[in-house]
């Protein structure tokens, strides 16, 4: 899986995960829905699109394109804002990354986004992930993968 081109999936994304999540391991995961990538990320409606397991996906197909970089070892910078749950989701996404072996930093408070990314740069992470829907509705909340 290659986030690098824009578009996460299209119309089903099937993703093979070995390890656990939220307490159960799973194999495959079918998503019904479009998870897509925009400019600077996935963004949907807390509740509907936007939930744990979807993030889950996207932390775990993010895991993926670290390894297939060559980076994971470099590790992973995890933040988050103050929208409704954004620092359990970003623990989540988390969970995921260090279930992968991928070191991970997740922030210990809401910071901005440009706090996460001056860290990927400062630190020589191999990627950066920020729970935030930045300008839009606050019923909606997002994923931004920050590439090194």
């Amino acid at each position: 899986m290659n986030t690098r081109g824009g578009v996460f999936a299209e119309t089903v994304l099937r993703v093979s995960i070995d390890a656990p999540i939220h307490n159960q391991n799973i194999r495959d995961v079918e998503v019904s829905m479009a998870i897509k990538f925009g400019t600077d990320g996935w963004r949907a409606l807390i509740g509907e699109e936007y939930t744990f397991e979807n993030v889950r996906i996207c932390a775990q197909g993010t895991a993926a394109d670290l390894k297939e970089q060559g980076v994971a070892a470099k590790g992973v910078r995890v933040g988050y804002d103050t929208r409704f749950r954004s620092g359990d989701v970003a623990a989540a996404a988390a969970e995921v990354f260090a279930a992968n072996g991928i070191p991970c930093f997740l922030t210990d408070r809401a910071a901005p986004t440009p706090v996460v990314s001056y860290n990927l740069v400062t630190h020589s992470a191999g990627g950066g992930v920020v729970i935030t829907a930045s300008h839009n509705p606050g019923n909606y909340n997002g994923y931004k993968y920050k590439p090194a």
